[in-house]
């Protein structure tokens, strides 16, 4: 049972798509960095699903360029935890431009 657990959560991973902008022919934007980042941030959850899930996710980044996650609208009250705790107050490298912005970022949660 252990090893079917260890197995379920190797098969599970975290897939973030944004409604940010698009690559410019110059190479990812400050935005597309900003979501690479996250999505890495919310890789390997440590928890089991059955099905295919998803949650909008809207933050901010404070003055420090700490996310500040504002809301998460989830189907499962353990996918909001996970998320806000995986999130908050996790920093990142931003210019001054996406400082105190706010942001959805929509959250696909996958088995595979």
């Amino acid at each position: 049972m252990k090893n079917l657990k260890i197995f379920a959560l190797l098969l599970c991973s975290v897939f973030v798509l944004s409604a940010f902008s698009p690559i410019t022919e110059n190479g990812p934007g400050e935005e597309e960095k900003m979501q690479q980042e996250i999505s890495r941030l919310l890789e390997n959850p440590s928890f089991v699903l059955r099905d295919a899930t998803h949650a909008e996710v809207q933050f901010m980044l404070n003055r420090k360029g700490e996310i500040v996650v504002i809301d998460v609208a989830a189907e499962n009250d353990v996918i909001a935890s996970y998320i806000k705790n995986r999130l908050n107050y996790q920093k990142l490298q931003v210019s001054k431009e996406l400082l105190n912005k706010k942001f959805s970022l929509p959250v696909h949660i996958q088995v595979l």
